[in-house]
This record gives structure tokens, C-alpha cells and sequence, in this order.
């Protein structure tokens, strides 16, 4: 079985220029863990949970831009790379997802619950930091260019 196959195509990116508050809003209002960073298309970093909170006791962390907290480089796998190899990378590097690259671009990212594995690294459920002032989904589709594939995920997700 390929990777393809258990990927999500086309993921809610973020851009290595917005700020830690726009992103923490979307990964609380999308309840996702991680966001891939691209630019023109291109996978530059990952940002996750994880990332994020060992970033919470700076001064100010909410205008600092996600290309400073992000994973730059992250592992990936491509579409046709067998499940077990995603599933053995993800092991390897206790992480919970690997995005999906194709000829250099970002097609899609596959999740440790995908393939029915246990997250590496366990976070708690999302708590209100009073630190980072969190930014509602809707005024970021309001913001953003990809908003309407952006929105169409949350509608479909969440009934709305």
C-alpha cells in the first residue's frame, strides 16, 4: 500500500511570514497538531503543538514569525513510499506526521492516526495560554488567500 492512498491532499498551509497567534488559531480552531510551512508551494518547515509550546515562555511570542518556532527540514515521504516506510520514519524520528512531497511540492501529509499508530510524543488536550492571544478561524479565511479551501475543510469537518 502506498502513501497516497492514506494521505490527506491538499493540507491547510501556513506561510513561514505569519505570526505564532495565526497559527495557534488555526491549529485550535482546525484542531489539527501540525501545520506544514510552504512558500510558493514548496515545503520550507513543519510547525507543530509540540513546537509551539516550547516557545510559549518567550516575551511576546505571539508576533514572532512561524519561520523562527517552526521544524525547518522535516522528514517526509513521498506518495509512492510504502505505508511501513512512513510508518517506520515516523517511529524513527517520534514524530507525528510526515508530509507528503511530490517533484518538490507539497501534495498532502499523512498523520500517525492514519495509519492507525499512536502519536509518538502525547500532548495534552488544547488549553487557553493567557500568553499567545489565539486568532479566530474565521477572520484568518477572511485574511487569507486560501481561505475558501481553507473554509470548505472547516465547513465539511464541522457541519457548519
Amino acid at each position: 500500500m502506498f502513501v497516497k492512498l492514506f494521505m490527506s491532499k491538499n493540507p491547510v498551509t501556513i506561510s513561514p511570514r505569519d505570526n505564532v497567534a495565526t497559527a495557534w488559531g488555526l491549529l485550535k480552531g482546525l484542531r489539527y497538531r501540525r501545520l506544514p510551512v510552504t512558500e510558493n508551494g514548496q515545503l520550507v518547515g513543519i510547525l507543530s503543538e509540540y513546537d509551539l509550546r516550547h516557545h510559549v515562555k518567550l516575551t511576546r511570542p505571539a508576533r514572532l514569525p512561524v519561520e523562527v518556532v517552526m521544524t525547518q527540514n522535516p522528514v517526509y515521504a513521498s506518495p509512492l513510499d510504502s505505508i511501513e516506510h512512513a510508518a517506520t520514519l515516523m517511529r524513527t524520528y517520534r514524530i507525528g506526521s510526515l508530509p507528503v512531497v511530490d517533484d518538490g511540492e507539497l501534495v498532502g501529509i499523512i498523520c500517525a492516526s492514519d495509519l492507525m499508530m499512536e502519536e509518538p510524543r502525547p500532548l495534552p488536550e488544547w488549553k487557553a495560554a493567557p500568553s499567545i492571544p489565539t486568532v479566530r478561524v474565521d477572520d484568518l479565511f477572511a485574511q487569507r488567500k486560501s481561505s475558501q479551501s481553507a473554509k470548505s475543510l472547516w465547513d465539511r469537518r464541522f457541519g457548519r
